[in-house]
Formats: structure tokens, C-alpha cells, sequence
């Protein structure tokens, strides 16, 4: 008869032994995986559940986390109908491992989105995509662990990481529902703001975090949001007018914001760059799309109290001094219409006053470009000629 190991137990081998066992298995299909050779249609089930083991594990170690991801990824990017294969048996049962992989600590965030990731793209058709985005946006704790996962800085990639989030969060957004499932997670406007802020928020990384923003930007969650998260989101918005792929987003969340009440309406007036971004959309945006929701959304400031009007007209008259006739000619026919409603003389008097402030910047910057050295020398010389006497 076989004598059993001293650690074993009538029911079988301890658990700490078979823990060994399975991380040496998992160990052994990485390496078989980065090596080219997949799983057969008949292990493929195993391999998977071992992989996702590792993956999800708490306690496990950074090397085992990433193996485990890398290792899936790959999987799910095989050329053959493997891809498609493991990406069902995955949806099937690993989705809520995947959503909790995602509120762990460490590395097992980062790499829980690289294989959502590869889900998606692995997932078939637009349909078969389409069906993966809903059933992922269903998995209880999926939306809130993305929306957690984005300030986490323990990836090695964490810039990468924070874009794809942002990014399989934008389609995890599109089914009914789901944005106002996301919209009511507490602080989910201030993270999503918070992040896109961040020093990796420039270009492409900004345009799905605006994406979610404007998708979540509904009358009802913007008035619920607090002062400091409606704050940040303003600032989001104002940094996105300057990038042509977001901009358009970026004055339809204005035009949100704006509509929500009169205290969403007045941050947006007390904000100079988001007042600047608007009155450009509005004056001077090739985008239509873009020029309308800016223009709604300086209707919708204008109305919500005096100090908002005066802001908006003092926005719209730096325009009045614009290098283009269209641009100039659109800020004043904003400032004489609905619902400023200004009368020309006082508007050209407004342009009197912008281009006077405008020739004093251009002045002062000219002035900030000379040396400091050579500055001091003329401020000393300018106090020598003052004290002599006339």
C-alpha cells in the first residue's frame, strides 16, 4: 500500500501542497504559451483556470500576475479559432474573477484590464463584441473595480494602464443603463477628473476619459456630484478644448453642466479657461457640432445670474480682436442676439476695450522676453535719468 505524505490529510494532499502544485502547473503553461505552443481544444479549460488562478490569487507575487496576464493575452490574440474559444470559456466563467482581480492591490488590477482588453478584441464580430461589452458591463463589480483601477499606479505601465481602462470603461458605458450605474458609484466623477488631469492625460490618453465624462454628464448625476468633483470635471473639459479630438466632447459636457442649475451654470462662468474654451467653440470651432453645444451652453450660463452674463460677454469680446473676420463677425453677433441681447454701440465699445488689453499684453510679453539681465539694466538706467535734476 502507498504510503500517504506526512502533511496529507484522508481527504487528499494539504492545501499548501496542491498550491504548489497548481503554481508550478501555471508556471509551465506560461512558459509553454510565450513558447508558441497553445493549449489543445481538450486542456484549453484547464489552462485557462489555471492562468486565471494565478492571475487572481491573493498573496500572489508580481512575476506570477504578469506570467498569468501575458500568458492570456496571447491566448486570446492566436490566430487560430483558439482565440475566440478562450475568450467564451473566459466570459463564461471568469468574468467576476476578472471584475474582483480589479479592486486587489498590486499588479493584479493593471493586469486584469490587459486581458478585459483582449476580451473584447478577441470576442468575434461586431455583434459577438457587442454581446461581451454587455455581458461585462452586467458583471456585478466590474464597473466600479474599472473605475478603481484608474488611479492605481502599481502597474509598470501606468499611463497605458489608466488609457485601456478608460477605454474598455467608455464601451462598458454604451448599454442602457450603464453610464447611470456609473455615474452613481460615489466619487466616480471626481476619479475620472482626478485622472484625467494626471501628468499621463495628454492627446489620445484624454479622449476616453473625457468619453466616460461626457457619458455620465446626465442633469440628474451632475447635480449630485460635490462642488470639488464638478470642479475638477470643469477643468477636464477646459484642457479638452484644446485637443481636436476631444473638443467636441468637451463642449457637449459643458453644455450638460450648464444645463443642470444655476450652481453648475455659475462654476462654469467663474472658470476663465473654461469660459475662453466656449466662447472659441462658439465664435470660431469648424465643428458645428462643437459650435452649437458651445453656443448652448453660453445661453445656458448667460441665464443662470448677472455675474454669469457679464462673464460670458467679456469671453465673447476678447474674440471681437480675432486674426479671422468669420470669428469676429460670430462673437458679435453672439453679444448682440439672445440672449445678451447687447446693443451695438456698447459692443463696440467692447471691442475698444479688447483691443486695448490686447495691445497691453502684447506688450507685456514683449517685455517679459527681454533678458533678465538686460531688464535690470534698464529699470536701473530709467531710476538714474529720474533722479536728475531738470
Amino acid at each position: 500500500m502507498k504510503k500517504r505524505a506526512a502533511d496529507d490529510g484522508p481527504e487528499g494532499p494539504h492545501p499548501k501542497r496542491m498550491a504548489t502544485a497548481l503554481d508550478a502547473a501555471a508556471r509551465t503553461a506560461v512558459k509553454a504559451i510565450e513558447a508558441g505552443r497553445m493549449p489543445s481544444e481538450f486542456d484549453r479549460p484547464v489552462v485557462l483556470s489555471l492562468l486565471m488562478r494565478a492571475l487572481a490569487a491573493p498573496g500572489a507575487s508580481a512575476a506570477a500576475v504578469e506570467g498569468a496576464s501575458g500568458a492570456l493575452v496571447l491566448l486570446l490574440q492566436s490566430e487560430d479559432d483558439g482565440a475566440a474559444a478562450a475568450a467564451e470559456l473566459l466570459a463564461a466563467g471568469s468574468l467576476h474573477a476578472l471584475a474582483g482581480a480589479l479592486g486587489a492591490a498590486g499588479r493584479a488590477p493593471g493586469a486584469a484590464v490587459r486581458v478585459l482588453g483582449g476580451l473584447l478584441m478577441a470576442a468575434g464580430d461586431i455583434s459577438a463584441r457587442v454581446a461581451m461589452v454587455r455581458r461585462m458591463a452586467d458583471t456585478d463589480g466590474m464597473l466600479s473595480g474599472l473605475v478603481a483601477t484608474l488611479p492605481n499606479e502599481d502597474d509598470p505601465e501606468p499611463a497605458e494602464c489608466r488609457t485601456l481602462t478608460a477605454s474598455i470603461l467608455s464601451m462598458l458605458a454604451m448599454p442602457e443603463g450603464a453610464a447611470a450605474r456609473i455615474a452613481a458609484l460615489p466619487g466616480a466623477a471626481a476619479t475620472l477628473a482626478t485622472a484625467a488631469l494626471s501628468e499621463h492625460a495628454a492627446g489620445a490618453r484624454l479622449h476616453p476619459l473625457v468619453t466616460v465624462l461626457v457619458q455620465i454628464t446626465g442633469e440628474g448625476a451632475a447635480r449630485a456630484w460635490a462642488p470639488a468633483a464638478m470642479n475638477r470635471v470643469i477643468d477636464v473639459m477646459a484642457l479638452a478644448a484644446d485637443d481636436a479630438e476631444s473638443a467636441g466632447l468637451a463642449m457637449i459636457t459643458l453644455q450638460r453642466l450648464a444645463l443642470a442649475g444655476g450652481a453648475a451654470a455659475r462654476r462654469i462662468a467663474a472658470h476663465p479657461a473654461a469660459m475662453r474654451a466656449m466662447a472659441n467653440a462658439a465664435a470660431g470651432a469648424a465643428d458645428t457640432v462643437a459650435r452649437g453645444a458651445a453656443e448652448a451652453a453660453l445661453h445656458a450660463v448667460t441665464s443662470s445670474c448677472a455675474e454669469a452674463k457679464a462673464a460670458v460677454a467679456s469671453a465673447l469680446a476678447a474674440l471681437l480682436v480675432a486674426n479671422d473676420a468669420a470669428s469676429r463677425d460670430r462673437a458679435r453677433a453672439l453679444l448682440q442676439g439672445a440672449p445678451l441681447s447687447l446693443p451695438p454701440l456698447a459692443v463696440a465699445a467692447l471691442g475698444l476695450a479688447a483691443g486695448e488689453v490686447a495691445a497691453l499684453k502684447a506688450e507685456v510679453e514683449a517685455l517679459q522676453s527681454i533678458p533678465v539681465n538686460t531688464r535690470a539694466a534698464i529699470v536701473e538706467l530709467a531710476a538714474a535719468v529720474r533722479g536728475r535734476p531738470g
